[in-house]
């Protein structure tokens, strides 16, 4: 099973053989078009970049080939109202301290919009992607995201608080968040839709993401939760894996136009507070 997971992944997103991910409309049948061939990035490929501090983005700014680290704060900062950020082929971590919230790999600020960021690995921070206000679409796509440090309210590998609107669908795939080996397992949600519901006509597509482990304290949490807040829905998140996420492996916590398709959830009973595959409330 595990062999056939993987090979799955690599033809979906771009691996050995594979053809790269869709545009995030839906079309029906869920199979990726030809557009982003590369493979995922791994702690070891993306090692021996040239290190610098924190970056605040302005619009248009490609950033790539870095190793960005902070003593303080976010790695990143993409600030109010900025368009059109590329971040990509990059190390990001570590990002401040631990126990501050504030020190996100990439912060993403209120009106910005446009943004994609690609083939990364992120460690060692509070949250991996936090974006707060921003506008579709926001593309996050074969990353590689570990030691995730919270505290709550932290402690995603991505979270969207109150991104919506736009103009096009925020993609959220091929993504890999594992705390497995890892120093910190203060995951509370792995990827975390709170108040951020996508376009009616242009859901956001939550795919192809292999997720595992979670926080071993906390009661709260899941791989995926959809429809969290006030506000949610349209959202599309298939084939996702999952494997020993605290809690719940997906949620729909709120919201409507909401689909769940062909996601595998395996919680074996060994991880703490593994409770249920899947869990739709409001």
């Amino acid at each position: 099973i595990a062999v056939l997971l993987v090979a799955a992944f690599a033809s979906a997103c771009g691996g050995s053989g594979g053809s790269g991910v869709g545009s995030g409309a839906d079309d029906t049948a869920g199979a990726p078009a030809a557009a982003l061939v590369s493979s995922m990035p791994t702690r070891q490929s993306i090692a021996g970049k040239p290190v610098v501090g924190r970056i605040t983005a302005t619009s248009g700014q490609v950033i790539e080939d870095k190793h960005v680290v902070t003593d303080d704060g976010p790695c990143i900062v993409i600030p109010d109202g900025v368009s059109g950020v590329t971040i990509r082929n990059s190390e990001i971590g570590p990002c401040g301290q631990a126990g501050d919230v504030q020190a996100n790999g990439i912060d993403i600020s209120p009106g910005s919009t446009h943004i994609t960021i690609q083939r990364n690995v992120i460690h060692d921070v509070a949250s991996g992607v936090y974006a707060r206000g921003a506008l579709h679409p926001i593309v996050i796509d074969r990353n590689l995201v570990y030691n995730i440090r919270g505290p709550d309210p932290r402690g995603q590998a991505v979270q969207f608080n109150g991104v919506s609107a736009g103009t096009s669908a925020s993609r959220i795939t091929c993504n890999v968040s594992d705390t497995a080996g890892g120093t910190w397992s203060n995951v509370e949600d792995h990827i975390s839709m709170y108040d951020s519901p996508g376009l009616p006509s242009d859901r956001t597509v939550i795919a192809y993401n292999r997720l595992r482990g979670g926080s071993p304290t906390s009661d709260f949490g899941s791989g995926i939760m959809i429809g969290d807040g006030q506000t949610g829905g349209h959202v599309w998140a298939h084939h996702n894996t999952l494997v020993n996420v605290a809690n719940a492996g997906m949620g729909i916590a709120g919201g409507r136009n909401v689909t769940l398709e062909a996601n595998r959830v395996y919680l074996d009973g060994r991880a703490a507070r593994s409770r249920v595959g899947i869990v739709v409330q409001n």
